[in-house]
């Protein structure tokens, strides 16, 4: 019964796809329909005294029926904290000829297509573009065939000929070879950087200026605001986010703080803080190098002024702020704002002595521990050396467990602490050029390294006052000094506790 049942079936079968006219098995192949234009992005830069409501009126924008929209695709968390010099892509209807602008193409996914390459048909950096693509179709994880996908199409405004731009509706159809479409920004020769190493891309501007105060006995960020003309209400969160304060309520005076003003600093220590439109092609690191800013040092600073932990995921378009340094009248190298530390700067400069791994703040007192040739503070009595970090910097195709191999260290034993120290989140993300602190036991005989005293804590102590002891910069090196013992808050040792406190030495 079962032979004839499936025999019955391979006949219906055979039968029906010869009057079909195709073989039996064979799979269809869909073709690509052509694209369709559905809209605009348009730049705007944001002024002083812009507000949104009043930018889309502009642009003739119903900002209360795309609001959401427009924060998704500009990573914008709340509409409060947006400074003049952020660009933000704003959907219009239509654009002028010869304007930088993106053109939003829908396309209709067939079977065996890949998001990635529809990017390569269209010119489109696909991992320069992918935030922005996630933001406009907002998931990209489940693309199936039939499902609709919007494509931003960059078209800068030196590569549009007048009339070139398609209206909405028009069909577009992928090409193998980018036009006008590409998503390669124009390339611009970069200007000099008065008294900087560095150079300063073309249309990049100063959105505003970080101002250096040391905090004295009875001052409150309050009043220091009120001095300054500033509404501490409005400019509170972001000195807390840029000074890696958690509270005001455990300021200690010396503690240096980074004001933010619009207008330039007459006198003093401040950062430039620079508004960069990210172009396809670049990276975080690279425009450091071109502004002279050491990356390793400052990247966690970087975070901070742009309200992000990663630093990875800027996409073509969005602005990016960057700190350029200013020593009186002069630039020099980058330290950065308080609560965090960074690596000592090489020669010929003095090192600002830097803790590892993350920023340092700019002091004309000897920073983390002692600058290069300092005389050390005094070690207090029954204080010890617990081990010794040692200074490498990273090569290309090295790897930390080929480094601790060479070192006699057991990789497996020492990475969690390598990874604390140098506050290194994973190790797939390091580049070359990177500075490291490696634990070893004994003292290295060549180049610079730290010290890490032991001290067990007696009646009366404080971390702020033992650094004062040590010669070490609490303000600048709180964060090392929070990772080299493992712990947040370092208001709550008790008697008998180890302390580690790091003592630099300049080879």
């Amino acid at each position: 019964m079962k032979k004839r049942l499936i025999a019955l079936l391979l006949a219906v079968c055979t039968l029906a796809a010869v009057t079909a006219g195709t073989a039996p098995c064979a799979a269809a192949v869909e073709t690509a329909p052509t694209d369709t234009v559905v809209g605009y992005l348009t730049p705007y830069v944001l002024q002083a005294g812009d507000t949104m409501i009043g930018v889309c009126d502009g642009l003739g924008i119903n900002f209360y029926q795309n609001a959401d929209y427009i924060a998704r695709i500009n990573n914008i968390s709340s509409y409060y904290y947006m400074l003049p010099g952020k660009t933000l892509w704003l959907p219009v209807s239509s654009v002028a000829s010869g304007t930088a602008h993106y053109t939003l193409l829908s396309h209709t996914l067939v079977f065996g297509e890949t998001l990635y390459g529809l990017c390569g048909s269209y010119g489109i950096d696909f991992y320069a573009s992918y935030q922005l693509m996630a933001a406009l179709n907002k998931n990209l994880n489940y693309l199936i065939a039939g499902q609709t996908v919007l494509l931003p199409v960059y078209v800068s405004g030196s590569a549009t000929t007048p009339g070139a731009t398609p209206a909405p509706g028009a069909t577009v159809a992928p090409s193998a070879t980018p036009g006008a479409g590409a998503t390669v920004a124009p390339t611009v020769a970069p200007t000099a950087a008065p008294g900087a190493g560095g150079t300063t891309p073309a249309g990049d501007t100063v959105s505003y200026y970080l101002k250096k105060h040391v905090l004295q006995a009875g001052e409150t960020v309050m009043g220091i605001c009120a001095d300054l003309g500033l509404n501490f209400y409005q400019v509170s969160d972001q000195i807390m986010r840029i000074n890696n304060i958690a509270s005001y309520n455990y300021l200690v005076a010396g503690r240096t703080l980074w004001i933010p003003v619009t207008s330039c600093p007459t006198s003093g220590d401040y950062y430039k803080v620079m508004a960069h439109t990210v172009r396809a092609g670049d990276a975080v690191y690279n425009l450091c190098l071109t502004y002279g800013i050491d990356f390793t040092a400052n990247s966690v600073f970087i975070q901070r002024l742009n309200n992000r932990n990663n630093l990875a995921t800027f996409y073509v378009g969005q602005t990016l702020y960057l700190p350029v340094y200013v020593k009186g009248t002069t630039v020099t190298a980058t330290p950065t704002p308080g609560g965090a530390t960074a690596t000592p700067a090489p020669p010929p400069t003095a090192a600002p002595t830097l803790a590892p791994g993350t920023t340092a703040t700019p002091t004309p007192t000897p920073g983390p521990t002692q600058e290069p040739g300092a005389t050390p503070g005094p070690t207090p009595a029954g204080d010890t050396v617990s081990y010794y970090l040692k200074k490498h910097v990273l090569q290309a195709g090295e790897t930390i467990s080929g480094i601790c191999a060479d070192l006699g260290l057991d990789f497996y034993k020492v990475s969690d602490q390598i990874m604390k120290i140098n506050n290194i989140a994973s190790y797939n993300y390091l580049v070359a050029g990177t500075t490291l602190w490696i634990p070893v036991t004994s003292c290295p005989t060549s180049g610079d390294y730290y010290k890490v005293a032991a001290h067990t804590i007696a009646a009366g102590d404080t971390v702020y006052n033992l650094c004062q002891t040590y010669g070490i910069d609490y303000n600048t090196n709180a964060a090392f000094i929070q990772r080299l013992n493992n712990r947040n808050d370092l208001t709550t040792f008790y008697v008998g506790q180890t302390l580690y406190l790091p003592v630099y030495v300049k080879g």
